[in-house]
């Protein structure tokens, strides 16, 4: 079996972050393939009093740059059996090498304090530990011991899912690696590439970073088999269940061919298990989810089982074995996350999990009474239609039986068959109309959905971002905008009037009316784009000679890439801030007055405000406030919108839309959506 392989299998890890059930294994294999970064990957068979033993035997003699040596060498092989020992052992190193010539060993043991940090959760510590080993190798010019360094922040950066930093340490340390032909390195940082890109909906960039680690690991001739199952993960985000399949085949023919049936490949069992549901192969992905179940075993209390858990449960309720979906949910709902030292957004993850299994389980509990209430609902409609046509046929009858008494039976036959093929021919051209007005909705959808700016080019220009669009009907009234123009990006949440057919098609003609005044007359002011387009807006609608009192309210950005400086202005709806390290929400107010006929109308006004980075921006339409639900069937209210965007200020970006979306759902409950809802999040 190959180095790389027999690492993994020695080394025992501590996951922190879980992104999705589909790269666990991914976050498994980085964190155990990492620990290359720091040092030579032997290990000792020390016991603890081993360990203690020749540790204190060492620091009772001279401190010697031999014998500093001796001590972070012995103290890095037994790091995991006894860390208050190992950190004894790197604070007396520490204490004895701040002098010339010394620097190599100091940066190895603020390395090793680095790495029992990390180990016990203590990230922010692991990070200044980490940074104090590169200032060292700096002054030993060890350029390949800076770069490990970097390497190891960038993993700690992506499991609190800040890409953005990791991204940054990840790419030092590659080109340090590549100049220094250190290809384990190469490999490494390209698989860690692979996934950060994976994590941020990137999968294009996510397959690129894969496909070159899978590239270096065969010409190296080390087979890390997590690779073809991170490159599974992958094509799992561009819904290419194919190539997924494909891959996670690799990975697992991997493990089973060298016997190699651990832990870890319980997870690619299901990954596995996974892409098979999308093709509906559902009775191969039972088998490789027992699978799974049975290499896992009795050790549950683990993420890997929480996720087992969650498909066996989603796959049994999938093909309606409700019996088996319940057990599944009911022991993921007991398993504890106690293995972990889980930071505030993962417990706030966790939670959430915890909310939607409970909710899954009510669901089930419910499913038998719901199906016998739609069993009778169902007879009663049969017996309904039964008299309806029963009365049907013989009010036919009744009128048959009055032309025969005039008519002759023959041309009365003949009458009656002309009338029914007529009653079927009207039929058909109903269900067609009905057809074809559908289909019209629905090529209309995607004529709206054109003007809509992609969401890669929204994260383009803001990575930390999200937009929340809930159309209430097929097409939608709501739209948000994107244009750009140099180092500046506007971007507006906007609110048409009405919903449906008629809101979708006043929308168009308020997004073209947005682009003309910023393409056409190169206005770049928010205010000025609203005179503007307010102008365009009455002007088409007065062309038709009737009152059309339509248009919209918006609220509109402009961002200056340049010098952070953002201009914003509004037509009825505010524009909220929530700047880094408070818990209070900046209101701007907007002009009182909509981008349409309005007798009272004013110029609208811009406000210029200065974000800095961690600062929050929301823009929103008034969907998401209005609309009814609860225990008692009232509004959400501004107010409980309000307190819900700062509940969630711990979070990602990403979360925060799942958490907005979660909340609103579940106010709304089986209620129906009232109106359209768009809400823009932009973290700075």
């Amino acid at each position: 079996m190959n180095q790389v392989f027999r690492i993994f299998k020695k080394i025992k890890i501590v996951v922190v972050n879980q992104v999705t059930i589909f790269n666990l294994v991914t976050m498994k294999l980085l964190i155990a393939f990492c620990l290359l970064f720091f040092g030579e990957y032997s290990f000792a068979q020390y016991s603890v009093s081993d360990y203690h033993k020749k540790s204190d035997s060492l620091m009772a003699l001279k401190p010697t740059l031999n014998n500093l040596t001796a001590l972070n060498e012995i103290a890095f092989e037994c790091k995991y059996i006894d860390f208050p020992q190992t950190e004894k052992v790197a604070d007396y190193v520490l204490k004895h090498s701040k002098k010339p010539k010394f620097e190599s060993i100091q940066g190895f043991a603020y390395k090793l304090k680095g790495i029992i940090a990390d180990e016990t959760g203590k990230y922010k510590a692991a990070i200044g530990y980490y940074l104090s080993a590169i200032e060292a190798y700096k002054k030993a010019k060890s350029q390949l011991d800076i770069a490990k360094c970097e390497a190891n922040i960038g993993m700690i950066f992506r499991h609190q899912s800040k890409f953005k930093e990791s991204l940054v340490y990840f790419k030092n340390s590659l080109a340090t690696f590549e100049k220094e032909n250190f290809p384990f390195g190469v490999l490494n940082i390209n698989n860690n590439l692979g996934i950060v890109y994976m994590e941020m909906e990137q999968a294009d960039s996510s397959i690129y970073f894969l496909k070159k680690a899978e590239a270096l690991m065969l010409e190296m001739g080390e087979f890390d088999p997590n690779v073809y199952g991170n490159l599974g993960n992958s094509y799992m985000k561009k819904d290419n269940y194919k190539l997924a399949i494909e891959n996670y085949k690799k990975c697992i023919a991997f493990f089973e061919e060298n016997r190699a049936v651990d832990q870890s490949v319980a997870v690619w069992y299901f990954s596995y298990a996974g892409a098979l549901m999308k093709l509906n192969k559902n009775e191969e992905a039972l088998k490789y989810l027992t699978k799974s179940k049975n290499v896992i075993g009795n050790n549950i209390y683990t993420r890997e089982a929480r996720s087992l858990f969650t498909i066996i449960g989603e796959l049994n309720l999938k093909i309606g074995n409700y019996r088996e979906a319940a057990e599944a949910f009911e022991t993921l709902s007991s398993i504890k996350d106690s293995l972990y030292n889980i930071d505030n957004s993962q417990l706030t993850s966790d939670l959430s999990e915890k909310y939607q299994t409970e909710k899954k389980l009510l669901q089930i509990d419910n499913l038998n009474k719901q199906k016998k209430i739609e069993q009778e609902k169902r007879i009663n409609e049969e017996q309904k239609v039964f008299y309806l046509v029963l009365g049907s046929i013989l009010l036919s009858i009744l009128l048959i039986y009055s032309f025969v008494s005039i008519k002759v039976k023959i041309s009365d036959n003949k009458k009656i068959k002309a009338k029914n093929e007529l009653i079927q021919l009207q039929k058909e051209i109903v269900e067609e109309k009905s057809k074809e007005i559908l289909d019209s909705i629905q090529y209309a959808k995607r004529l709206q959905d054109a003007i809509l700016p992609n969401i890669k080019l929204v994260k383009e220009h803001f990575l930390n971002s999200f937009i929340l669009f809930k159309p209430k009907d097929i097409v939608s009234g709501d739209f948000y905008w994107m244009e750009t123009k140099g180092n500046l990006v506007m971007f507006a949440a906007a609110d048409c009037t009405g919903h449906g057919v008629p809101g979708a098609m006043v929308s168009v003609v308020c997004a073209n009316a947005l682009n003309k005044s910023v393409n056409e007359f190169n206005l770049t002011d928010p205010a000025k784009i609203l005179d503007k387009t307010r102008e365009f807006v009455v002007n088409t609608f007065t062309k038709t000679g009737s009152d059309v009192k339509d248009g919209m309210d918006i609220s509109i950005c402009v961002y200056n890439t340049d010098t952070n400086e953002l201009l914003w202005s509004g037509a009825n709806n505010p524009l909220w801030i929530i700047r880094n390290g408070t818990s209070e929400i900046e209101v701007i107010t907007p002009n009182k007055q909509p981008i349409g006929a309005f007798e009272m109308k004013k110029d609208f006004i811009s406000h210029s405000i200065n974000v800095n980075s961690g600062d929050a921006i929301y823009l929103f339409s008034d969907g998401y406030a209005d609309q009814f639900g609860g225990e008692k069937g009232k509004k959400f209210t501004s107010s409980r919108f309000r307190n819900t965007i700062l509940s969630m200020q711990n979070q990602t970006m990403i979360e925060q839309k799942e958490t907005l979306n979660n909340a609103f759902e579940n106010w709304k409950g089986d209620l129906e959506q009232l109106d359209d809802v768009c809400v823009i999040g932009v973290q700075f």
